[in-house]
């Protein structure tokens, strides 16, 4: 087997500047979510929390809290936040509501505000 090259070999050194390691560390494919076994949690966990009434409850209350503070927005807000929610981009967004991308980016600072302060008991 040959060895491998300078290349190869220099990617897996450790960093050697703070640069390097906060690129490395915010490179999804170094590390990340992925990359934890999801069976390392236990399953007697997952099953012990499923029939779990008063955690059910807290769900549903928490759920309805979300709930109301998206109604309490107006429609052009809780239209942008549920987009930007469902993943599209600030671009895409101002597509699909028709209007300028500047208008998306305030509209959408100023819901996540407003949901910040609608939900801010849930903050602490």
């Amino acid at each position: 087997m040959c060895a491998p090259s300078r290349q190869q070999a220099s990617s897996r050194r450790a960093p050697t500047s703070i640069s390097q390691y906060r690129r490395q560390r915010n490179n999804p494919t170094v590390g990340g979510l992925d990359t934890v076994d999801s069976g390392a949690l236990g399953a007697a966990e997952e099953e012990w929390l499923l029939g779990d009434i008063e955690l059910d409850r807290l769900r549903k209350v928490v759920a309805g809290e979300i709930e109301r503070a998206l109604m309490s927005l107006s429609e052009d807000a809780r239209t942008v936040i549920l987009l930007d929610l469902e993943g599209l981009t600030e671009t895409e967004v101002a597509e699909v509501v028709s209007c300028p991308v500047g208008t998306v980016k305030s509209r959408l600072a100023r819901a996540r505000a407003a949901l910040r302060q609608e939900l801010r008991d849930y903050a602490r």
